[in-house]
């Protein structure tokens, strides 16, 4: 087991931590403890310390621009960061991504079934967005969209033997002829 510091240094954590919730509870539409909670998913997720204080105001603005709920928001953040190798720096960047496309909470929740497969492929949030947003024009949302999604990236990643041949017969492929992985929207294409 790693060593997880002195108590001491736990006890300082914490503290900056309540200061941060009690922070953006005063400065924020959500209350401090609210922010607390979201604290809880973060730390779920693995995040450290310096991380959640670093990431909650990225996931404050992403709950309130969709008016879903704080802890519903960091739960879509931190999970889907974590499956794309990504760290709460980008907790703005994510939550950019979101609020540009379809419903939050639906492309949170297709996120959740897609990111582990994409993520390890190496795919961007912004390509991955980009497949959900027209799967949800087409009206494949959610969930729905997410298993889809999912499902055609780990077929095409490892296909059948019959799946293969059609394609092979179009030319379809996740890697380019030096054997590189195609982005995302360069499979689309």
């Amino acid at each position: 087991i790693a060593p997880c510091g002195t108590l001491e240094e736990n006890q300082k954590k914490g503290l900056d931590c309540c200061r941060k919730a009690k922070e953006m509870g005063a400065v924020t539409k959500y209350s401090g403890t609210e922010s607390a909670e979201a604290f809880t998913y973060m730390a779920q997720a693995g995040w450290d310390v310096q991380s959640m204080i670093d990431g909650i105001g990225g996931i404050m603005s992403l709950a309130a621009s969709d008016g879903i709920a704080l802890a519903d928001a960091t739960d879509i953040v931190a999970n889907a960061l974590t499956s794309f190798g990504l760290t709460a720096n980008d907790t703005a960047r994510f939550a950019d991504v979101l609020a540009t496309n379809t419903d939050v909470a639906q492309l949170g929740e297709a996120f959740k079934y897609v990111a582990p497969v994409a993520g390890s492929l190496g795919y961007t949030i912004e390509d991955v967005s980009t497949a959900l947003g027209l799967m949800s024009n087409n009206g494949i949302k959610g969930s729905m969209a997410g298993t889809s999604l999912k499902t055609s990236l780990a077929n095409l990643a490892a296909p059948p033997d019959k799946m293969q041949s059609v394609m092979d017969k179009y030319n379809i492929s996740l890697t380019d002829n030096e054997g590189n992985m195609k982005s995302l929207g360069e499979v689309m294409d």
